[in-house]
């Protein structure tokens, strides 16, 4: 494997086509066509995600200078960006702010932060219910 979508590996992989909705602004709402492939070792597991995108968004926030406040400012741009979550402990809920225990293991690419090494951040996201 070498990560990249051309691969023969990917070929025996049969696709999982999802919909992606984006709960942010600017564009609350908006679809989005997700493929996902998958295959495995003994030890590893690996993903192919790929959708369609008008842009190639690989910058975050990138610092502007401001020549009227003379100071810089951070920038509105914004990375594109995927994430897989796992089910560790408790149930699993799609709403991250529910009042449900849980712990979640997360896989979050970002093009512009994990990319260039050819990796996904891992990460641990606790959820606890609120005290009564």
């Amino acid at each position: 494997m070498d990560g990249k979508g051309d691969d023969s590996v990917w070929r025996s992989a049969a696709p999982l086509q999802v919909v992606a909705k984006r709960v942010l602004p600017p564009d609350i709402g908006r679809s989005t066509s997700v493929s996902i492939r998958s295959v495995h070792t003994d030890t590893h597991i690996y993903f192919l995600v790929s959708w369609e995108d008008a842009t190639q968004d690989i910058s975050h926030k990138t610092w502007i200078w401001n020549a009227e406040k003379k100071a810089y400012e951070e920038g509105l741009d914004r990375e594109d960006m995927f994430a897989l979550g796992f089910e560790h402990t408790g149930p699993f809920t799609a709403d991250m702010l529910s009042p449900v225990k849980s712990v979640w293991e997360i896989w979050h690419w970002k093009a512009f932060r994990t990319n260039p090494q050819g990796y996904a951040m891992d990460k641990t996201h606790h959820y606890y219910a609120p005290k009564a």
